[in-house]
């Protein structure tokens, strides 16, 4: 089957959208990723500033003091949750 004549030209095309599309979506994706790991720890660090008062668990004890029992109850569900996911993934891993 010959190679239709406007093939090559698409495909340069997406060659030079990728060029311009992939770098900008690599630093948003860095940013989105520094903000969702600093965003809880500075969230902690001015709820509960003194450093001998963090633990294990201070997220959830964080998590109590602004949003109530009910979203300490849910982080530390979420977090039973990511771990039970990543063991599973870790165990399977070949």
């Amino acid at each position: 089957m010959p190679v239709p004549y406007y093939l090559p030209s698409l495909r340069l095309l997406c060659i030079f959208l990728l060029l311009k599309i992939y770098p900008r979506a690599l630093a948003y994706s860095v940013i989105m990723v520094v903000l969702s790991l600093a965003l809880p720890v500075l969230v902690g660090v001015s709820v509960l500033p003194a450093p001998e008062r963090w633990a294990d668990g201070s997220f959830v004890e964080v998590a109590e003091i602004i949003g109530g029992s009910w979203l300490g109850i849910e982080l530390s569900t979420t977090c039973l949750h990511e771990t039970f996911a990543l063991s599973d993934l870790l165990s399977t891993a070949r």
